[in-house]
């Protein structure tokens, strides 16, 4: 049901129930993320990465075994982050964003479902649009169970907060790719402006390349710069395919300056970039 792959600590554990560090989670349908980011530095000190099966199992469930086999959940701390990694969402222009709009949007793009909740997000940055997104309520309730002083939002508004961020996405074509075991989300933005920013299942290194190819050519990106992070293999077909047709390929690691950075090292840095990077 559950597998913890990754676990990274700090050798002085300060994510303790008496300081007042942030627990941030990232849960999606395949896997849940976690870490400990200190307040003060903001570092992360504290990382896990579990695989999940959710089907035919229930969240409480899983989430009783995600308490056993971590060591990061048998603690209390002062708040709580959680990003859910979810494909129903939806934009909305801000101008139209109602209730009963989000509600109608969610449905005419991914159906009626009776047993969710719907929340939205708003962007850091000017744009004229909302993100809105939907928990099943088996998944919210074991949230809202499990953690305390939570504050939630969509992993597409996280990722839209961080390349805002960045100055330089306003100086270039960008086509952001964070892969994760069977899917990755891309992100286009040409001259600044947000054009696309869609989750992609894939089996092989074939579909990764026909629709990264397809992105560029429906955009008319002639000149763009490729940023790959997440769980790509550097020796893998797939990123020998993306060289053989992408003039400018950048790594998005993680900053190797953090407490646990002897630790961290000894994966690739560009895998846990992803997690590390998430903001509200």
């Amino acid at each position: 049901m559950i597998q913890k792959t990754i676990g990274i600590y700090s050798d002085t554990p300060s994510y303790s129930p008496f300081n007042e560090d942030t627990l941030i989670v990232e849960i999606s349908c395949d896997h849940i993320a976690c870490l400990v980011k200190n307040v003060e530095t903001a570092n992360i000190i504290a990382f896990e990465f579990f695989k999940l099966e959710v089907e035919g199992n229930d969240w409480d469930d899983i989430f009783y075994e995600l308490r056993t086999n971590s060591g990061l959940l048998d603690k209390s701390y002062t708040a709580s982050k959680v990003y859910y990694n979810l494909a129903e969402n939806v934009f909305i222009p801000s101008y139209k964003f109602t209730d009963a709009n989000a509600n109608l949007f969610l449905t005419l793009v991914h159906g009626d479902d009776l047993k969710s909740t719907i929340f939205h997000d708003t962007i850091k940055s000017d744009v004229d649009f909302v993100n809105v997104y939907r928990v099943k309520n088996s998944l919210l309730e074991t949230v809202n169970r499990s953690f305390l002083s939570i504050e939630c939002h969509h992993i597409f508004t996280s990722i839209l907060n961080t390349v805002f961020e960045d100055e330089s996405s306003s100086r270039t074509n960008l086509l952001k790719v964070q892969f994760y075991d069977a899917y990755f989300i891309a992100t286009v933005l040409r001259n600044g402006k947000l054009q696309l920013l869609q989750r992609f299942d894939y089996q092989n290194a074939e579909d990764v390349l026909y629709h990264l190819l397809n992105i560029t050519e429906r955009f008319e990106l002639m000149a763009v710069r490729l940023q790959l992070s997440g769980f790509i293999d550097l020796q893998s077909s797939t990123y020998q395919y993306l060289q053989q047709n992408f003039a400018d390929i950048y790594i998005d690691e993680v900053n190797a300056e953090q407490p646990i950075s002897h630790k961290i090292t000894s994966y690739p840095l560009h895998y846990l970039s992803p997690f590390f990077n998430l903001q509200a």
